[in-house]
């Protein structure tokens, strides 16, 4: 019995069998949060997948995952058996670093936008009650995924933004040290 292997088109949506679906050696991702995937497969058995996964096909005909490792794991997680994906074509390296850069860009617009109106006094500061173990894991997580960004194909605009955005993480670190030390001279 022979089976063929089914078509696909370049940039159509198609529903996929998450069985079939192979994860990228080459993601730039190596690890995925347990307690963010947990969260994302909450919202994803409640919601269903609101964002198709980006998708190849290697020279076997195996598909591929190009962008949505954590969509895939969450799904399977929340035990559903097939998830949107398009097509896609081309350097899959570079599309899943172009897709990092958007996600780090709009992760700083929506903190600019947040920070704009606490500055505007719309909406008062949330306070958050992170204890220094979980500040200094969240910035040794960061650190890392920060030193593995490769911006050798980054456009000159975007090497700008993500400069403009590393400087306003920086401001608001020296901010978060400066105005929470204690005096010199003064009791604790």
């Amino acid at each position: 019995m022979s089976t063929v292997a089914p078509l696909y088109e370049k940039g159509r949506l198609y529903t996929m069998d998450l069985s079939q679906l192979q994860p990228d050696l080459n993601q730039p991702r190596k690890s995925l949060d347990p307690a963010a995937l947990e969260e994302l497969a909450a919202s994803i058995a409640q919601h269903g997948v609101l964002e198709p996964i980006l998708f190849r096909l290697n020279e076997n005909g195996g598909l591929i995952i190009v962008a949505g490792e954590r969509r895939v794991q969450a799904a399977r997680q929340a035990n559903l058996t097939t998830i949107p994906g398009i097509l896609v074509d081309g350097n899959h390296a570079e599309i899943a670093r172009k897709k990092q850069t958007r996600s780090m860009l709009t992760a700083y617009n929506k903190y600019k936008e947040q920070a704009k109106k606490q500055q505007e006094g719309r909406k008062k500061p949330k306070a958050t009650t992170s204890s220094p173990e979980d500040v200094l894991d969240w910035l040794e997580k960061t650190g890392k995924k920060l030193s593995a960004i490769d911006t050798t194909n980054y456009t000159g605009e975007q090497k700008a933004a993500l400069a403009e955005a590393l400087a306003g993480l920086q401001a608001t670190i020296e901010s978060l040290l400066h105005s929470q030390a204690p005096a010199e001279n003064q009791p604790v």
